[in-house]
């Protein structure tokens, strides 16, 4: 199969990525020694951070990585190609 074919956008990889995409969009929580928090948004990467808050961190400062929101969306759409290919190689 050559690359072109494996990364050519289908009705099911389409599906699929938005799928997956949306688990990507599930907040989490990192926590530190200190007592600090941070809601993350995004993975495997990170692209949204609310900041770290609690008591030994009293600012929270909200990040923005379209960096990170660009690799997510990069790497979805290449698990999801991965899925479908494999489901189509063993429906064969």
């Amino acid at each position: 199969m050559a690359m072109i074919e494996f990364i050519k956008p289908t009705k099911g990889k389409i599906i699929l990525f938005v799928l997956l995409l949306t688990l990507s969009f599930i907040p989490y929580t990192n926590s530190t020694a200190f007592g600090c928090s941070d809601n993350a948004i995004g993975l495997p990467f990170t692209f949204y951070s609310s900041g770290f808050s609690g008591v030994e961190c009293p600012n929270p400062i909200p990040s923005y990585n379209w960096v990170g929101l660009a690799l997510n969306l990069i790497f979805w759409y290449l698990v999801s190609s991965v899925i479908l290919h494999i489901y189509n190689k063993i429906k064969k």
